[in-house]
């Protein structure tokens, strides 16, 4: 069982990295926020605020994003014409997205059922929805750095297939599994060995 364990482990330390480098909040310069609730106005960097803080989930915020989205630049001051596709959410928040996205009324929170009916939801089969533990509990890497998660923070996103998603990450010859070896021990030990290793890098999208 021990290349099973090997392969596991591999798929676990590329996630604890993938979401290390996510909830860093950093782009790829490695200093400027990528989640950011001010404007960036360098020439040629230029990019509106994606960052709305205190937002809980709901349709309303929901509704917002989207339209903070579409009114995105690319760096020129252009229209960046990126979707919002994907909500990302903590599992906490699994069932609100859930419900934002398949409902036929938009959810209104009121003391009676009558009163708790709502127009139709606008935001129904919009987006995707992604629920993450990781996104929630944090990490935990290798070698014992801690990467704190939120209950409560979500984010819409663009598809990776997009011009412009989030994060990304490259594989080595694009080799996406791990390799794992295995030879036989020293002359003066009995056994045998085994080592795996797996070469990528993850990175905040520009």
């Amino acid at each position: 069982t021990l290349p099973t364990h090997f392969g596991v482990g591999a798929g676990r330390t590329v996630a604890n990295d993938i979401w290390d480098c996510f909830l860093a909040n950093l782009q790829s310069d490695g200093t400027t926020a990528f989640w950011t609730d001010s404007a960036i106005t360098t020439v040629g960097n230029l990019m509106k605020a994606n960052l709305t803080s205190g937002a809980a989930l709901a349709f309303a915020t929901l509704e917002a994003a989207h339209l903070r989205q579409a009114a995105q630049t690319d760096p020129t001051g252009q229209p960046a014409g990126i979707l919002g596709q994907v909500l990302l959410v903590p599992t906490a928040l699994a069932g609100t997205a859930l419900q934002l996205n398949t409902s036929e009324r938009a959810p209104v929170y009121a003391t009676t059922r009558a009163a708790a009916v709502g127009d139709a939801n606008t935001m129904r089969g919009r987006q995707k929805c992604v629920a993450s533990a990781y996104l929630q509990n944090g990490t935990i890497k290798s070698d014992g750095t801690v990467r704190a998660g939120s209950a409560t923070d979500w984010f819409l996103t663009a598809l990776a297939s997009d011009t412009a998603y989030p994060i990304e990450i490259g594989f080595l010859n694009g080799v996406e599994t791990p390799i794992i070896e295995r030879a036989e021990a020293d002359f003066n030990r009995l056994g045998i060995s085994f080592r795996t290793f797996l070469d990528y890098g993850v990175a905040m999208g520009e």
